[in-house]
């Protein structure tokens, strides 16, 4: 999710009813140096509360002074460890799901951060890191974590090596949480309201962790919440509401104090997702992609707003 949970749509999310927030994951090198891309990715406001700041290397000591720097100049709510990134130029130097090839040194970078802060600790997993690892190695993992200290445990289901192909399997995620002691939250192939639903009633989480559901469709969280307490599926947003919202994601990212171009720069990161499935999408995107400025942008979802009425 790097590049796409920054700070204006994590707000976004907010306002739709995500409960919990976790930044774009960091380098812990990278902040031990204090680069400047990294420690951008770890902003955030009140608003945002409860956020944890998620962090991913593969060395215990390093990662346990990147996470004290974070409680002592940040103050998040919690610190996430990310073991399931499946990107290979993180995996290959053992970040992210790179770790779980090693449960001794997944132990001991996630019982060395525990122990650098007074804040919760939890971390993020997937199944394993072969593409058929079975069950008895998934638990292993999960335990090892738990043993290490961490406060509650995200698992995707899929291996690093499945990337996100196939399905997750949720059987496995449901034996993590029989296993466990800690919260279990689980992650994968949540898209709709029903696979909401589904994912509580066949695997017993205490929670959900929305990724690729989420993006270009912050309304999501909304919509499941709404489902799981009445049973009513509310209607996806039309053209205007989309409109809308990337209208207030530009003004949240100006008030943050980002400049012009950045803001429109960045937005098209967004923008095939917000406007997906509309009439027109892609001579949209295209217009909208050419844009330089915040006027632009304004005027190109007002005509294609106009072209949508009529």
């Amino acid at each position: 999710m790097a590049g796409l949970t920054d700070h204006p749509y994590r707000l976004i999310a907010k306002r739709f009813g995500a409960d919990v927030l976790v930044t774009e994951f960091a380098s812990a090198q990278a902040l031990l140096r204090d680069v400047e891309k990294q420690v951008e990715r770890l902003r955030f406001v009140a608003a945002e509360r409860p956020i944890g700041i998620q962090i991913f290397g593969a060395d215990p000591a390093d990662m346990a002074r990147a996470a004290r720097l974070v409680e002592e100049h940040h103050a998040p709510d919690f610190v996430d460890l990310n073991f399931g990134c499946p990107a290979r130029k993180i995996a290959d130097k053992n970040g992210g799901s790179g770790c779980l090839r090693d449960p001794v040194l997944l132990g001991e970078i996630a019982a060395a951060v525990v122990q650098a802060v007074r804040l919760p600790v939890t971390a993020k997993m997937r199944t394993g890191w072969e593409r058929w690892t079975n069950e008895t190695v998934t638990l292993r993992l999960a335990e090892v974590l738990e043993g290490a200290g961490v406060s509650a445990l995200a698992v995707h289901g899929r291996t690093r090596a499945q990337g996100h192909s196939g399905r997750a399997d949720w059987r496995r995620i449901a034996a993590v949480r029989s296993a466990l002691s800690v919260p279990v939250i689980g992650n994968g192939d949540l898209f709709t309201p029903e696979d909401a639903r589904r994912m509580f009633d066949e695997t017993g989480v205490a929670a959900l962790m929305i990724g690729r559901g989420a993006i270009g469709r912050p309304w999501i969280f909304q919509h499941m919440k709404h489902f799981l307490a009445t049973g009513e599926l509310l209607p996806e947003p039309g053209a205007a509401r989309r409109f809308e919202i990337i209208a207030e994601h530009l003004r949240i990212a100006v008030a943050l104090g980002f400049d012009e171009g950045r803001t429109v720069r960045e937005l098209r990161r967004h923008l095939a997702a917000y406007t997906k499935g509309l009439p027109g999408a892609a001579r949209l995107r295209a217009r909208l992609f050419a844009t330089e400025g915040l006027a632009e942008v304004h005027e190109v979802l007002e005509a294609a707003l106009g072209r949508a009425a009529a």
